[in-house]
């Protein structure tokens, strides 16, 4: 193991810790997905403190730590889920060097997040061929809505579809699809612009059925409550069930767009229906990278594709790929091409 990072820029006490997990038997996934975590967090020490060295390391407090969290969280954006993963990597080394009595604090403890293991990626994390089957099909059903679901029905259809392919066969984030605007949607090209933030901006290309997917749900709203092409209105917007129409504001002269919250409980609910186990839009984003990696598309590729900000979650898939799908019998049941939709 220990050559794999001959030529890492840790330092030696980091680097320690690293050749601990190897000799205690952790998987290369896991070691890597710290190594990363911590090249990442010495090169932001070595810019904040002018260096890294271990009585630098040693006078960090916790509002010092903080300080780097919110510098992953405005200039990575980093999720909270993410942010909790740094946190236990660093928690960890804290541990070890605690443990090898050469510190005597531990400034991690003080933070207000939990500091347990990563959850290994599973099965369970994605859905398989028949569950994807099932889900499209029960989004266009009438199973299990009560009468007043049932009237509301045909006007939500190719709405909930379109999140749910988006999610699915283009592993668009919750956030990315949540802030989609007219003028990030091009009919025309068949592709969507999906703005990770100010700065960082990447095209998918959709195919045809799924563009017209997406071209019947906008079709759907009433002419006097869609959005405005080529505007800043939002692509998915809320419904109004008491109503039966599609919501707008008109202090804002614009449709009221469907939050991050309701975008997850559609989600639930369509999966319930569909009589899945648990799953969120988490599950059809994994399911959309896993389809990646049987394409035979590269780490870099993918990771430019789907929107990554690191490595280290989409390593966890490609793992998860090498270790249980790839040559495995039941590969196909973890496969889907999109053009096939």
């Amino acid at each position: 193991m220990s050559h794999l990072y001959a030529d890492s820029n840790l330092p030696s006490y980091a680097m320690e810790y690293i050749l601990h997990l190897s000799k205690k038997g952790r998987k290369t996934s896991t070691i890597s997905r710290y190594h990363y975590d911590l090249a990442d967090f010495f090169t932001w020490l070595t810019k904040e403190k002018n260096q890294s060295d271990f009585k630098t390391f040693q006078r960090l407090t916790t509002n010092d730590i903080k300080h780097y969290l919110n510098t992953l969280k405005k200039q990575k954006q980093y999720s909270d889920q993410t942010i909790q993963r740094v946190v236990t990597v660093l928690n960890q080394l804290y541990k070890f060097l605690l443990q090898k009595e050469v510190l005597h604090e531990n400034p991690i403890t003080n933070l207000p997040y939990k500091t347990g293991q990563l959850k290994q990626i599973t099965f369970q994390d994605f859905l398989t061929t028949d569950e994807e089957r099932k889900l499209y099909q029960t989004v266009r059903s009438l199973d299990g809505l009560t009468p007043n679901q049932q009237k509301a029905r045909p006007k939500l259809i190719a709405r909930n579809e379109s999140i749910i392919l988006l999610f699915l066969e283009y592993g668009l984030t919750l956030q990315e699809l949540a802030h989609l605007s007219m003028n990030d949607v091009h009919f025309e090209q068949n592709t969507i612009d999906i703005h990770k933030n100010k700065e960082t901006k990447r095209t998918i290309s959709l195919s045809v059925q799924h563009k017209k997917t997406l071209y019947e749900y906008y079709q759907t709203i009433p002419a006097p409550v869609r959005p405005r092409y080529h505007s800043h209105d939002p692509f998915f917007i809320a419904f109004d069930f008491q109503r039966n129409t599609f919501r707008f504001v008109y202090e804002l002269n614009a449709p009221k767009r469907l939050t991050m919250i309701a975008i997850q409980k559609m989600i639930r609910e369509e999966c319930k229906r569909a009589g899945l186990p648990k799953k969120s839009h988490q599950h059809l984003r994994n399911t959309a990278v896993l389809k990646a990696f049987k394409r035979n598309q590269s780490l870099e590729a993918i990771k430019k594709q789907y929107g990554f900000q690191t490595e280290i979650a989409l390593k966890r898939i490609s793992y998860f790929y090498e270790s249980s799908i790839k040559n495995s019998s039941i590969n196909e049941d973890f496969y889907t091409s999109p053009t096939n939709r």
